[in-house]
């Protein structure tokens, strides 16, 4: 409980989000900051879900897609939102599907560490 209590206050909105956060901790990889805030093009504040400020100075972010993405009117918004916060001069997040964590997380881990230009570990603490 005190760990999904310190993962919202964290920002963490959703259980999927949660979930994320927990498989980067068990992953080791860094933890992103959560609903960072992006304008779009009409200067409109936009939240995505969670990102990370690599060495070189720029951002990498995820959005962590649930079921509830698969709706035609949702997935219609999500792709010009996506298309408006490019507008408005944001780098383009990375969609991951939240399942994923849960049933390939090895593969999720290579695409991650890969994006993060973060080598893998020989030894992973569970």
């Amino acid at each position: 409980m005190r760990l999904t209590l310190g993962d919202v206050a964290g920002g963490s909105q959703a259980l999927s989000e949660i979930d994320f956060v927990r498989f980067c901790r068990r992953r080791g990889l860094p933890l992103p900051a959560r609903q960072v805030v992006r304008r779009d093009l009409t200067g409109r504040r936009r939240y995505l879900d969670v990102e990370w400020r690599l060495r070189d100075g720029r951002t990498f972010a995820v959005e962590i897609d649930g079921v509830g993405h698969l709706d035609s009117s949702r997935w219609y918004d999500d792709l010009l939102r996506t298309a408006e916060l490019l507008a408005g001069g944001s780098s383009e997040p990375m969609r991951l599907p939240a399942l994923a964590v849960r049933v390939e997380p090895d593969r999720v881990e290579r695409i991650l560490r890969a994006l993060l230009l973060i080598p893998r570990q020989l030894v992973r603490l569970s």
